[in-house]
């Protein structure tokens, strides 16, 4: 059976605390909101042009309450992905993760903090976990298929480079499919399953469309029973 011992940590409380309160107040100038929106747009393509939107709300960070500006926020997950993209460059994939996981916490609508989560989560090896967060993202942007990810505002590396990383990680997900199948169990379906959806997310970003069908087809197979995943996979295969 699939080792299942990692946990989510979507929803992780792990939090990078910014410098002090005097880091926003030296950069709360419209110059610098534009010079950090690629790293907080919400799209999946690439950042358009225009005004960060400034709203007043709370945000909680570790259970503490602080009351402060989204822009403030918009600074901090900002900053937390800058450092996920420089852990990204040099291969630290965990260090990377928590750096995204900051962000997210901050604004969970981010779809590129998700898709650097979902990254991070299959190059460390937790493929199961990396499709539940596939999962995560088809439920907050149900098209994101449709779209190219941005690569250098979620990595700051090239689309050629994110794919040729994945190569290190796609044969041990093949030897998973060779060492476990369907018959062994519901628990060894549901964990090929994620596994598939990860492969998917890879085709995604490799921008192979049947390479994406014939995997969503495959985690379709294995939960029948799956609204969300049968969801995906009449999309991509435009089945009904």
């Amino acid at each position: 059976m699939l080792d299942l011992s990692q946990p989510f940590s979507e929803g992780s409380n792990v939090i990078l605390l910014p410098r002090s309160a005097d880091f926003y107040e030296a950069r709360n100038r419209e110059s610098d909101i534009e010079a950090f929106k690629p790293f907080v747009d919400n799209g999946l393509l690439r950042s358009s042009k225009g005004t960060l939107p400034i709203q007043t709300q709370d945000i909680k960070l570790n259970s503490i309450s602080t009351a402060t500006t989204t822009a403030q926020g918009a600074f901090y997950a900002a900053q937390q992905i800058s450092r996920a993209r420089n852990y990204i460059r040099q291969g630290m994939y965990e260090q990377a993760l928590n750096c995204y996981q900051a962000a997210r916490d901050i604004d969970e609508k981010n779809t590129n903090s998700l898709i650097g989560i979902i990254y991070c989560h299959i190059m460390s090896g937790k493929f199961q976990v990396g499709g539940l967060c596939v999962l995560r993202l088809f439920e907050q942007s149900p098209d994101f298929w449709r779209q190219e990810p941005d690569f250098i505002a979620i990595f700051s590396v090239s689309r050629f480079d994110i794919v040729k990383k994945t190569l290190e990680v796609e044969p041990e997900i093949d030897r998973l499919f060779k060492l476990y199948h369907v018959n062994d169990g519901n628990q060894v379906s549901e964990d090929l399953k994620q596994v598939y959806l990860s492969k998917t997310f890879i085709a995604w970003l490799k921008g192979d469309s049947e390479s994406m069908k014939i995997n969503i087809t495959a985690a379709a197979k294995m939960a029948p029973l799956d609204g969300s995943v049968q969801q995906l996979y009449r999309g991509l295969t435009a089945t009904k």
